[in-house]
C-alpha cells in the first residue's frame, strides 16, 4: 500500500469475537495470492452480515428484504407462504419471494431503480394447478405475468443481475453453434459470468437452433456434475436445458422458435471461499438418479442464500430430505422444478427444513437452481 506503513483487517469471527489482524507493508510483500484472496472473501462476507444488520453492502446493494408493493389487484396469497419482496445479495444478484393471487394481466409490482435488470428477462414459474407459467421482468422494474393463473403464481426463487452490479466481471458474449443465434428485440442476448463468489450466471433469450449444443462454456466456468434446469421456451411452456461439466449447454427439450436462458446458474468447478456442499440425508425412498448427474447436496453462501442441487428418484410424497437449522426459509417456499419426462413439476421447502414433492414423477426430479435466503 503506498504512502502507509500498515494496514488492519477484521479477521474471521464476525458474531463472537471481533477481532483485527495487523499487517505490516513489509509483511504483505510474503502474502500469497491465494492469502490476498481469502482476505478479499472475509471482508465481502463481513460486509454481508454488516448488511443483514442494516449496515452498508458490498456489490452495489443490500441483502435487507424489501416488501413488494403490489399493484392491479395483486394480493400475497397468505398462509404460511412468502410475501411478495425482493432483495439484493453483495454480488448485485436481485433475488424475488411471493405467493401472490388475484390480479390482471398488468405489472404484479415494480422494482425500485437500482434493482432492476439492464434487458427483459423471461422467467418460467409455478403457477395454479401446479403447471409452469412465465413472468418477465422489465428494464423499467416491472414485473409482468405473461402466462399465469391468478388464482396463484409464485415468485420463488426467481434472480437475475441488477444492471447497476459492480465490482464483478462483465458479462461474456456467447460463442453460439449448431444454428443458435439471439432473439434480439428488447430480450436479452446470450452471455454468462461468474460472480467472486464462483456462480456462473446465463442469460439470454435464444432461437432456431437444433438440438445439439447452444454454446460451450469455457474452462473455469463448468460444472463438476451435470446440470438439469427447467426452461421457458415457445410457446411459454415447461422445457429442459442441461449444462454438462465438459462445458456444453444442451437443449434437451426445447421449440427453437425460442429458449431463455435467464435465470439459470450453478456453481463453478473448483469455486474456493465458499462452505462446501453438504451431502443430503434421504429420506422416504428417495435416492440420487447418480449417472453424470449431481447428487443431492446444499450449501449457503455468504449472503445467507441456500443453494440446493442433485437429481433425485424413486421416493414417495413425503419428504425427499430435511435441511437442519441454519438453513431453513422463513415462510414457504413454491418452486417449479423439471421432473420426468421433461416436464414442469413442484417441490415446497418449508420453514421446518422439509424438502417436499408436490406434483412430481418419481422416475426423477431435479433440485438443481433451488435457491432461497435463510431465516
Amino acid at each position: 500500500w503506498p504512502g502507509n506503513n500498515s494496514r488492519s483487517f477484521l479477521a474471521s469471527g464476525f458474531g463472537n469475537t471481533m477481532g483485527y489482524k495487523h499487517v505490516k507493508k513489509n509483511e504483505c510483500d510474503i502474502l500469497s495470492s491465494k492469502e490476498w484472496n481469502d482476505i478479499s472473501l472475509e471482508v465481502e462476507r463481513l460486509s454481508a452480515a454488516l448488511a443483514q444488520l442494516g449496515g452498508c453492502g458490498g456489490g452495489g446493494g443490500s441483502t435487507q428484504v424489501q416488501e413488494a408493493g403490489l399493484q392491479n389487484g395483486w394480493h400475497n396469497y397468505g398462509n404460511t407462504y412468502n410475501n411478495a419482496g425482493f432483495f439484493k445479495d453483495s454480488q448485485g444478484t436481485v433475488y424475488l419471494k411471493g405467493l401472490v393471487r388475484s390480479g390482471n394481466k398488468n405489472a404484479i409490482f415494480t422494482l425500485p431503480a437500482g434493482y432492476r435488470p439492464a434487458a427483459r428477462e423471461l422467467f418460467w414459474t409455478c403457477t395454479n394447478p401446479h403447471k409452469i407459467g412465465r413472468v418477465d421482468v422489465l428494464p423499467d422494474g416491472r414485473i409482468l405475468p405473461i402466462n399465469v393463473n391468478n388464482g396463484w403464481v409464485s415468485l420463488d426463487g426467481l434472480s437475475f443481475r441488477s444492471s447497476k452490479a459492480t465490482g464483478q466481471e462483465d458479462w461474456k458474449a456467447v460463442g453460439f453453434q449448431n444454428g443458435w443465434r439471439n432473439y434480439g428485440a428488447s430480450y436479452n442476448t446470450g452471455a454468462f459470468h461468474k460472480t467472486k463468489h464462483g456462480i456462473v450466471r446465463l442469460r439470454g433469450l435464444v432461437k432456431s437452433g437444433n438440438g445439439n449444443a447452444i454454446f460451450t462454456l469455457p474452462a473455469g466456468y463448468r460444472p463438476d456434475g451435470r446440470n438439469l434446469f427447467l426452461d421457458c421456451t415457445n410457446p411459454n411452456g415447461a422445457g429442459r436445458i442441461d449444462v454438462l461439466p465438459d462445458g456444453r449447454v444442451l437443449p434437451v427439450r426445447v421449440h427453437s422458435g425460442w429458449a431463455s436462458l435467464d435465470g439459470l446458474f450453478f456453481r463453478a468447478s473448483g469455486a474456493s471461499g465458499q462452505e462446501a456442499w453438504k451431502a443430503t440425508a434421504f429420506q422416504n425412498g428417495w435416492v440420487n438418479y447418480k449417472n453424470s448427474y449431481n447428487n443431492g447436496g446444499y450449501y449457503k453462501d455468504r449472503d445467507g442464500v441456500v443453494h440446493l442441487r442433485g437429481l433425485v428418484k424413486s421416493g414417495n410424497n413425503h419428504g425427499i430430505f430435511t435441511l437442519p437449522a441454519g438453513y431453513r426459509p422463513a415462510a414457504r417456499q413454491l418452486f417449479g422444478v423439471c421432473t420426468h419426462p421433461n416436464v414442469g413439476g413442484r417441490v415446497d421447502v418449508l420453514p421446518d427444513g422439509r424438502v417436499i414433492p408436490i406434483s412430481i414423477h418419481s422416475g426423477w426430479v431435479s433440485l438443481d437452481g433451488l435457491s432461497f435466503r435463510a431465516a
